[in-house]
């Protein structure tokens, strides 16, 4: 049995609470959305990481016309202000609903159609809305500078990743032997993939497998050398010629250009990140994306990454998704107040107007990005909030050698204009 699109028509039912799980070995822990909370598993319950009691009471509250909470706002703060939110755009996802929710529309235990893991906090760089839960790297410099907070953030130097972080691997690749076939889209997350000993035997376990029908994502920050790069790539290559995998998908994460896509995304070289994609580019059989960032750092730069991405767009379509940061973050662009990007979003949204005609892809996100607009000018400018973004920009320099007032002067006059110093 087959569809196209979701088929529970109640409101405010999410597709992605039914299908999709992402999974975090390094922490023992499994949601059902990026920005929803995450719920445990053990060694003895992990078959049930998609069906564990909080998912499943999320589900029923969603089929009864309620919204769950536990991080739904976000999309219901969009859609409230008039927005298109990620709710809607994964409503027109096509072909992954659970088998049993086309048997039985009120079905709450089911087998996922798109799985994504995170294997390992392995990562070549300390982006500033991250942390040692995804990033070895600033575990290190936590480790070297101590543990450092102040109110209403905090960067615990003494994250690790469980003992049974190898365990668990262990688990999902008994898991996924026994789902392969079923599986549409899987998805390799980190840290960051090319430097992890995990995604090698990734590569020989989708080798050994055949599933004809899959499409598998991989999310890079695209820092590596280019001759790892290609060296992987060229093995998936191999297996879809061969017809033993369906589709190969590489996601480049970056937010915006210049210096300060470097700043946000410290140690960054856009040098090795430009020539990595420019190499995925021409390589037509991948299906390539860019996952970016939208945070009060990104946004003015933002149009000068549209650019290079309108230019790619002349040779072959480039997708591009967007996630606002929020809290406990202090990059989230509500706190400035919603004057301050209001031009800057009029400059985004035209470029992604003028690309449509090279990638109708931006059809759906444009009104994505025109949800995010109208979610951030309504917001009015939170001092205490902005006193924390200051103090935080002042111990990454501090820790970092960097100069984020030579990067942002905008952000200087700004934090002038509140009296914060």
């Amino acid at each position: 049995m087959s569809q196209k699109t979701w088929p529970i028509n109640v409101d405010p039912t999410c597709q992605l609470k039914w299908t999709w799980s992402t999974i975090y070995l390094t922490n023992s822990a499994s949601a059902s959305c990026h920005r929803t909370r995450q719920y445990p598993f053990t060694l003895e319950t992990f078959d049930d990481f998609h069906n564990l009691p909080g998912k499943i009471a999320d589900r029923q509250l969603m089929l009864d016309g309620k919204w769950p909470g536990n991080g739904c706002e976000y999309c219901r703060k969009i859609e409230d202000a008039g927005g298109f939110s990620d709710r809607h755009f994964n409503a027109s996802l096509q072909n992954v609903t659970p088998d049993e929710v086309l048997t039985d529309p009120t079905a709450t235990s089911v087998v996922p159609k798109m799985v994504e893991v995170y294997f390992d906090n392995t990562c070549d760089l300390k982006c500033t809305y991250c942390g040692p839960w995804y990033s070895s790297a600033w575990a290190a410099e936590n480790k070297k500078h101590g543990e450092w907070s102040y109110k209403g953030f905090a960067m615990p130097h003494t994250y690790k990743v469980s003992d049974q972080r190898r365990q668990y691997v262990e688990k999902f690749w008994a898991w996924w032997d026994r789902h392969y076939d079923k599986l549409s889209h899987f998805s390799f997350l980190g840290g960051e993939p090319f430097f992890q000993d995990e995604f090698d035997e990734f590569v020989d376990f989708v080798g050994a497998h055949s599933n004809p029908l899959l499409h598998i994502n991989i999310t890079s920050n695209l820092n590596c050398s280019t001759e790892r790069l290609i060296s992987k790539i060229e093995r998936f290559k191999q297996f879809v010629d061969e017809g033993r995998l369906g589709r190969l998908q590489i996601t480049g994460s970056i937010d915006c250009w210049g210096p300060q896509q470097e700043h946000i995304r410290y140690p960054l070289s856009i040098d090795r990140w430009e020539k990595n994609f420019e190499y995925l580019v021409s390589q037509p059989w991948i299906l390539l994306n860019i996952n970016s960032a939208v945070s009060s750092l990104s946004i003015k730069t933002m149009p000068d990454l549209l650019r290079k991405l309108n230019a790619w767009r002349q040779q072959r379509p480039v997708y591009q998704n967007f996630m606002t940061i929020q809290d406990p973050m202090p990059m989230n662009p509500d706190y400035l107040g919603g004057d301050v990007f209001v031009e800057d979003f009029k400059v985004i949204l035209e470029l992604m107007t003028e690309s449509e005609h090279l990638d109708s892809f931006y059809k759906n996100f444009t009104p994505y990005m025109t949800g995010i607009s109208q979610q951030v000018a309504v917001s009015k400018p939170n001092i205490p909030k902005l006193t924390e973004l200051k103090k935080y920009l002042d111990e990454l320099d501090r820790r970092r050698g960097t100069n984020w007032p030579a990067l942002y002067p905008w952000l200087v006059e700004q934090f002038n204009r509140h009296n914060i110093s």
